[in-house]
């Protein structure tokens, strides 16, 4: 068997996608590790069909295409009974209305999905989003979810009691940053936030009164050193498709704060301190919580490291290729 990994346009501002899968393939032990195709264009355009369907023609039988992400539209230049996609999430709709998010739903959601044979979802939300919106047959689709990056490795550490330091993930609107600075207001915290920030985000930091931080681009080896450098992990995130920061806090052997909203409480579990991300008071009280009580942060440590192990690339790559060689059955 040989499975492709198709990858969009590379961009330096984003990164996450192609991150999964180069874990992925880092995991791989079963056979040759899946080669990489990267499309020629960015964004929605008719020649990276063109451009894959002149690869793929003379790509052997036995060839397994994976759309990994973004660009799910490019599946209508593969071979339609090996090819497969994986849907992260259904944020791209949500944000559009009327005509505009007719077509985005159509082109590049369920016209991929219904063209596809099998499909992936990295959480069983995403996958009844994708039910929801496409009315796609759900033993069609397949829940893999993303690994953790290798980078990060548990590091036993002090807390920081008089002044602990707490990660913050992300700067995009559903990560909900308003709300937890407005959360930290008059409490002898820390704060490191990772992407970059704008100018209302960062008006509302300078009025808050506590010491932060705010760093952006870094390495994977730099973001591995801030978990690790942190003593708690704040998502408390309004919306998420898998909440990737959750694992990576757990296998950093650090306390998560996150929200009680799905799929960031289906990964949890009891491993992590669960919040209403829309109640200011709430955050505040999680917060409050794990920074206080040491005997609550050694259970969720210990409870995120068990976690954690479902998440190793080794596991996730194994999974993967399970799903391709079920495609090619069924393909003949």
């Amino acid at each position: 068997m040989r499975a492709i990994h198709i990858l969009r346009k590379r961009d330096p501002r984003f990164f996450s996608l192609e991150s999964v899968f180069e874990h992925v393939r880092q995991g791989w032990s079963l056979g040759a590790t899946p080669e990489v195709w990267e499309l020629p264009k960015p964004g929605f355009s008719l020649w990276n069909c063109v451009f894959l369907w002149l690869k793929a023609r003379r790509a052997p039988g036995d060839t397994v295409f994976h759309v990994t992400g973004d660009a799910l539209y490019a599946v209508f230049g593969l071979p339609r009974r090996r090819t497969t996609l994986t849907v992260h999430d259904c944020v791209f709709v949500r944000q559009r209305y009327g005509v505009r998010r007719w077509l985005i739903l159509t082109l590049t959601l369920d016209w991929p999905v219904r063209y596809c044979r099998r499909v992936t979802a990295i959480s069983d939300k995403t996958k009844l989003e994708i039910i929801r919106l496409t009315g796609c047959a759900p033993r069609r689709i397949v829940v893999i979810p993303n690994p953790i990056s290798p980078h990060i490795r548990y590091l036993p550490a002090h807390f920081h009691t008089p002044c602990p330091r707490l990660l913050f993930m992300g700067i995009t609107p559903n990560k909900n940053l308003p709300r937890v600075i407005q959360a930290l207001e008059g409490l002898n915290v820390h704060l490191t936030v990772i992407g970059r920030l704008d100018e209302s985000q960062s008006q509302l930091l300078k009025m808050a009164g506590f010491p932060y931080e705010n760093i952006h681009g870094l390495s994977a080896e730099e973001v591995a050193h801030q978990y690790t450098s942190c003593d708690v992990v704040l998502l408390p995130s309004l919306y998420e498709g898998f909440g990737l920061p959750v694992v990576e806090g757990f296998q950093a052997g650090r306390p998560v704060v996150t929200s009680h909203l799905s799929p960031m409480s289906d990964i949890a579990g009891d491993a992590a301190c669960l919040v209403d991300p829309e109640d200011i008071g709430s955050i505040r009280a999680g917060i409050l919580r794990v920074c206080s009580d040491s005997q609550y942060r050694e259970e969720l440590v210990q409870k995120g490291l068990t976690k954690a192990l479902q998440y190793q690339p080794a596991v996730i790559a194994k999974a993967y290729a399970s799903h391709y060689q079920a495609l090619l059955q069924e393909a003949g």
